[in-house]
Formats: C-alpha cells, sequence, structure tokens
C-alpha cells in the first residue's frame, strides 16, 4: 500500500526529505491562505491563473503533501482539477469557491489515484450533492482497491507504522547510522512528527467516494461556452494520468506528470512519460498548473524533466544486458549534468533527486527492459 505521501518511501530516510520550492513566478500575486487553527501544519494560496480559473496551490516543506487544487468556472457551472489530501484544507478551498462564484461546482477530476489528488472527494460532495466525479479508467479502479481500504480504518495504523522509525530516533537522540541528531535535522524530524500526528486525527475525517465517469481517452466537459478537455496522453507518472486542457484560455493542468522542484518517479513508466512530457510541450499553453510546485508559463522546466526521463533509458538501455540486477545498472547511469540542472546547489532537492529519479526511476527502468514490471497501484 502507498504511503499517505504516495511520493516519499516514509521511512527513517524518506521522512527527513523535505521538499523546498521556489516560485518560478516572483510577480504571480498571491491571496494570503484562509486561516484554520493556529497549529494546523498545512495551507495553500491562491493564484489566479487566467480569467475565471483558480489554483489553489499547496505551501511547501511539509513532510504530507497535498496536490493542488483548479477551479474552472464556467459561465453555467464549475470545474474542479483534484481535491487534494488533507479534508480540512479542502473544505477550505471549498468556502473559498463558493465565495468566487455562485455557479455550482457540477465536475471533479482526479487526475490520478494517488491519495494525496483523491482525499478530498466527499468534501465536493457534502458541498454539491450530485456532483459527478471525473477520472481514467485505470484510476477508477486502483483508487476502488487502494484508496478505498486506506481511506478506512487501516489508515492511523498505517500511518503510525509509517512514522514510527522518526519518534525511535527522536527518543533515542540518534540518527540510522547511530550518530547523534544534528540540530537542524532533529527539529525538521520533529516538525515530520507533527504533520504525520495531524494526518492520523484526519483519518478519521476521510470518507471514500471513488469516480462515476470514467474514459480510456478522452472526455469533454461542459460548463456553458467554456469546456474542459480532460485526455490520457498515455503512462507517465502512473497508468492512468489525465491532462485538462482549457481551450479558450490556454490552460493545462497537468497533474503529477509535472512536480516541482523534482518529479516523483514511484512506480513510473520513464520511457512512455518521455513521450507523455513531449505531449505537454506541445499543447499551445500560456499557463500550466503542475500536480505539485507553482504555476508556469513556460515550458523550461517540463523540458528538463522530459529530458531527464529520456537520459535515464537512453543509458539504461545502452547498458543492459540479460541478467543484470538493478543495482548493477543503477551504477552504469551517470545523471549527474540533469542533477546540477533540476536541483543546482540545493541539497534537499539532490537528495530527492536521487532518490526519485537515481533510484526508483532507474529502478523502473530496469523493471521493464528485463520484463519484471512489479505492479503500480498495490496495497
Amino acid at each position: 500500500m502507498p504511503v499517505v505521501t504516495n511520493r516519499y518511501a516514509v521511512t527513517a530516510r524518506g521522512w527527513n526529505t523535505l521538499r523546498m520550492v521556489r516560485p518560478l513566478l516572483a510577480a504571480v500575486a498571491l491571496a494570503p491562505a484562509l486561516t484554520l487553527a493556529a497549529d494546523y501544519p498545512f495551507s495553500y494560496q491562491r493564484v489566479q491563473v487566467a480569467e475565471g480559473i483558480h489554483a489553489f496551490i499547496e505551501d511547501f516543506g511539509r513532510a504530507v503533501v497535498s496536490s493542488n487544487i483548479v477551479a474552472i468556472v464556467g459561465d453555467e457551472a464549475v470545474a474542479v482539477i483534484d481535491t487534494g489530501h488533507h479534508p480540512r484544507l479542502t473544505r477550505r478551498i471549498v468556502a473559498e469557491i463558493r465565495a468566487l462564484t455562485p455557479k455550482p461546482v457540477r465536475y471533479v477530476v482526479n487526475t490520478h489515484w494517488h491519495n494525496d489528488h483523491v482525499s478530498g472527494n466527499a468534501a465536493f460532495e457534502e458541498a454539491w450533492p450530485g456532483v459527478t466525479f471525473v477520472a481514467h479508467d485505470f484510476t477508477a479502479q486502483a483508487m476502488d482497491r487502494v484508496v478505498r481500504d486506506f481511506q478506512g480504518p487501516g489508515c492511523a495504523p498505517y500511518l503510525r507504522k509509517q512514522s514510527q522509525p522518526l519518534r525511535d530516533m527522536l527518543a533515542s537522540g540518534k540518527g540510522r547510522d547511530g550518530q547523534p541528531l544534528p540540530e537542524a535535522r532533529r527539529k525538521r524530524m520533529e516538525a515530520f512528527v507533527v504533520d504525520a500526528d495531524f494526518s492520523i486525527e484526519e483519518c478519521a475525517e476521510f470518507r471514500y467516494l471513488g469516480p462515476g465517469l470514467t474514459f480510456a481517452d478522452k472526455v469533454t466537459l461542459r460548463l456553458g461556452k467554456r469546456e474542459v478537455e480532460v485526455m490520457h496522453w498515455g503512462r507517465g507518472n502512473t497508468a492512468g494520468d489525465v491532462v485538462a486542457w482549457i481551450p479558450d484560455a490556454k490552460v493545462l493542468a497537468a497533474g503529477d506528470l509535472v512536480v516541482h522542484p523534482f518529479p516523483y518517479a514511484t512506480g513510473s513508466y520513464i520511457s512512455e512519460w518521455a513521450s507523455v512530457l513531449k505531449k505537454v510541450e506541445g499543447t499551445p499553453y500560456e499557463a500550466m498548473v503542475p500536480g505539485h510546485g507553482p504555476v508556469m508559463r513556460d515550458r523550461k522546466y517540463v523540458v528538463e524533466v522530459r529530458e531527464v526521463l529520456e537520459a535515464v533509458m537512453s543509458q539504461a538501455r545502452a547498458a543492459y544486458k540479460p541478467g543484470m540486477t538493478a543495482e548493477e545498472l543503477r551504477a552504469k547511469i551517470d545523471l549527474k549534468a540533469h542533477r546540477q540542472r533540476i536541483a543546482g546547489e540545493d541539497a534537499m532537492i539532490g537528495v530527492n533527486f536521487d532518490n526519485m529519479i537515481g533510484n526508483l526511476a532507474v529502478g523502473r527502468a530496469w523493471q521493464e527492459l528485463a520484463g519484471k514490471w512489479e505492479p503500480e497501484a498495490v496495497k
């Protein structure tokens, strides 16, 4: 079963991973996040992406991530892309959408099955009974198989188990290597435990709600004159990734096909993902909302991600020999130049790049070349 973040292996190593994101567009005006309880650790900022299109961008630096959420307002109704991980946060976003427009939310699109993109579904159904939830066929199956169980009695025990290594290290004052914890690392770990505790508390607020409308290739959602084209361009971050294209505004919501400041590659399809990103690049968007990270108005980062995925596969194909292990293949792959382009001198981004690309992406490339695919959506 995937961890709540669906991105970081929540182990002694993974919970020490902190995403630190630099906004791409300092000129974009961000509305202040609505206030929750003073000690509540999760938050977001609202960005007006285009006329009638608003992105609710997660604030960064928390151990438990929550997807960006996009509201697309038409002249008759609203469509929402993804619903986040934290029910309390999603309910505040629901309140903001109500304040932005009296029009009802008619559709909610889940771009893929990961918990941090679907766990707020019930909050939208409570606010707008009868709303239609839309997803790719694979996403619907994966949600029913994996997310349904997570958003039930197993949620809290699972998260406690996942965060226990952190608690053990904090109690001992030592890391996995037996050395005393540096002060900065200790404080970071303490903050991650706070995140975990709030997430465990929120387990009681989950109510599973899967999609009612599924499709294989494309579906068009009509909000009056404004239309939203929801499309599956192939396997990438997951087997069921979809994008949402709003032609009249030239805005694309890309889900986790694009994640900043480093790509997530857990259970992904590396060679196919690069091909899908070429389609993203070729879309004439003027603004693109990634699954995580700031609104992007150029293609620079998308190109960087596509090129690193291509590098993984091209080097893997050149180096792979029948019978080679994944570790042996990893030793043949050199991604230093790509690491520098994406991480620069940021140590935290570098650590995540090494795990997501050097470890997980190369591992998936090995599975593809060896013909030993591991199933993506497992409990």
